[in-house]
């Protein structure tokens, strides 16, 4: 009798053992197959969707390039085709790179941070092209006729105000998206072009941002609730101060209704020198200043604070008139010269003036042309009221004359300071008013002031530039490095041809050709400078204070093309983790605004 079953397992023969041995082989080779051929179609289709990915941003950079340049003539069928192709490639690129997929790229060694910014551009790009051109170009294209027979039109700011915020909203979105991300990683191609990018649409954001709140305090500025008067002042960059230039010449406007007409002007010396103070003065502004930023008309630019000395030029102003005045506006030359970019030329007297030769003309060669200074005031005048009127007419460029507004602006080359306390509320925080912060917050704060102490017009051949950089984070708050650099474009044996006036001829003790240039930089709110050298040699710093921020003091002989360089560190005050935001008197030269530095923190 036999059993239906085995009672115990036969021994494995030895070819058994080999063909489960030749089994497991298979399995384990049709395992790595199948997961090389997974790598292999994910490598394939990473290859792919990069490929197409940078097709489609290749095809969004020609389409932008081509809507600036159908802007920029004028030919608004060109630039609608080429913005739609634009939305649809940055939609394109958009979508290949959202996703899982894509996001778990990240983790590639070598490519992965550079696959992520690739994802992070396409996102920000298709976040400006969805949301903000269209509304952007309607903006523009509200532009034309917004001025005209001295009348700004109300109704047509009124009108552009929801674009406006429709893509100041789009674009703050695209911004932080870029800016929320890093390009340190980045290949240099990547990088460059990233933040290239990065810089163009926070610049874009940033004027959208001061566009909306333009459009909502305009009207009320221009005369809609009631007639307004305001002082505006012509900066002298020759003789540089803090904000901008001495107030060599001023004008008296009136708004009603959108019309705007220039009732008076006169010059600086209309304003007689006084024995005291027009408005009072803080110790602090005493220790800092002297008396004489409130004695003498011209000088309540030594504040870098705007705000400060609009209040200061209204004691000049109602000890000077009856009427009374709303605010206080200043504009230099070369302000004027990117709005003569849209006004188109303007004649006066002996001169043309433009954009490109407005600086020269008004800031050298006024000098030359006319040696008394009475004729050079008259001179002033008749091209502040040529610009002015200008700008308030039919305009040729109606984009550019906006842009070279909010680009004075950025510059702190147009300022305003509203007595309007509910304007002045929403005017704040933006450069518009030249306002010196105190405490911000987490935001540490680095202005630089410059003023001519020479007595002369020798500013106009000064040139410097200022960089600032963070190196530790304490936690509570950061180290700060900065670097002001100083020169002039001519040497004391080349100013032979100028006068005593423009070099001042030495008679406040600055040798002729030369010029002294006091040089103050004001440190983070609660903050303290820890050292200071000028061209390498330490030099003891006086602590001076100002509404809760330090200020180090450098008088500064510049002679020659060869800098004259300060450096300094300071701290910020507790809790100051944020970027550096910089501030710097402008000068003659058409500079972009400076850029701060990003946190160490």
């Amino acid at each position: 009798m036999t059993t239906p079953y085995p009672t115990s397992l036969p021994r494995r023969t030895k070819r058994g053992r080999k063909l489960a041995a030749a089994r497991r082989r298979r399995q384990v080779l049709r395992g790595v197959a199948g997961l090389l051929l997974v790598a292999v179609l994910w490598a394939v289709w990473t290859l792919y969707t990069g490929y197409r990915t940078t097709r489609d941003l290749q095809r969004a950079e020609l389409a932008l390039d081509l809507v600036r340049d159908s802007v920029a003539v004028g030919d608004v069928a060109t630039r609608d085709v080429a913005a739609r192709e634009f939305v649809e490639a940055v939609s394109s690129a958009a979508d290949r790179t959202d996703g899982w997929t894509w996001t778990g790229l990240r983790w590639l060694p070598v490519v992965g941070d550079d696959l992520m910014g690739v994802s992070v551009l396409s996102q920000s790009l298709d976040a400006f092209g969805r949301g903000g051109l269209g509304p952007l170009l309607t903006t523009i294209d509200s532009l034309d006729g917004l001025s005209g027979d001295s009348r700004v039109d109300l109704d047509a700011v009124a009108g552009v105000a929801e674009p406006v915020r429709l893509a100041h909203d789009a674009l703050a979105k695209a911004s932080r998206l870029v800016e929320e991300r890093s390009s340190d990683g980045f290949v240099d191609v990547l990088r460059q072009r990233y933040d290239d990018y990065a810089d163009f649409v926070g610049e874009v954001a940033d004027g959208l941002g001061a566009a909306e709140t333009a459009a909502d305090v305009l009207p009320s500025m221009l005369g809609a609730d009631g007639p307004r008067d305001y002082l505006m002042v012509f900066q002298n960059n020759a003789e540089i101060r803090a904000t901008g230039g001495l107030a060599g010449s001023w004008a008296r406007v009136h708004a009603e209704e959108g019309m705007l007409t220039m009732k008076e002007q006169g010059s600086g010396t209309d304003f007689p020198e006084l024995a005291d103070p027009v408005v009072p003065l803080t110790s602090e502004e005493r220790a800092l200043y002297g008396t004489e930023i409130a004695r003498f008309f011209r000088n309540p630019g030594f504040t870098p604070d705007f705000t400060r000395a609009a209040e200061i030029f209204s004691g000049f102003w109602n000890q000077y008139a009856s009427i009374p005045i709303d605010g206080v506006i200043a504009v230099d030359p070369v302000a004027m010269g990117y709005l003569l970019k849209g006004t188109g030329p303007v004649t006066v007297d002996r001169f043309t003036l433009d954009a490109n030769n407005v600086v020269e003309a008004l800031l050298s060669q006024i000098y030359e042309i006319f040696p008394r200074p009475a004729d050079q005031d008259d001179a002033f005048e008749d091209a502040a009221r040529a610009v002015f009127r200008a700008s308030t007419e039919d305009l040729d460029n109606s984009l550019e004359f906006v842009k070279g507004l909010f680009r004075a602006a950025r510059e702190g080359r147009f300022l305003i300071s509203s007595f309007d306390p509910n304007i002045q509320d929403r005017l704040a925080g933006e450069r518009v008013t030249g306002h010196l912060a105190d405490d911000d917050g987490a935001t540490p704060h680095i202005d630089i002031g410059l003023n001519d102490a020479t007595g002369a017009k020798m500013s106009f051949y000064l040139r410097y530039d200022v960089d600032v950089a963070t190196s530790a984070c304490s936690g509570e708050g950061q180290d700060i490095g900065g670097t002001v650099r100083l020169w002039q474009t001519l040497g004391p044996d080349e100013v032979s041809d100028l006068s005593d006036y423009v070099t001042g001829g030495g008679r406040y003790g600055t040798p002729p050709g030369s010029q002294l240039v006091v040089v103050r930089v004001y440190g983070p709110f609660g903050g303290n400078f820890t050292e200071a050298a000028v061209n390498d040699d330490e030099v003891d710093l006086v602590a001076q204070r100002i509404a809760g921020r330090p200020v180090a003091e450098f008088p500064m002989l510049v002679d020659s093309p060869t800098p004259q360089v300060i450096t300094w560190t300071a701290v910020t005050g507790a809790g100051q983790t944020g970027d550096v935001e910089l501030g710097v008197t402008p000068g003659i030269g058409a500079q972009s605004w400076p850029v701060g530095a990003r946190s160490a923190c």
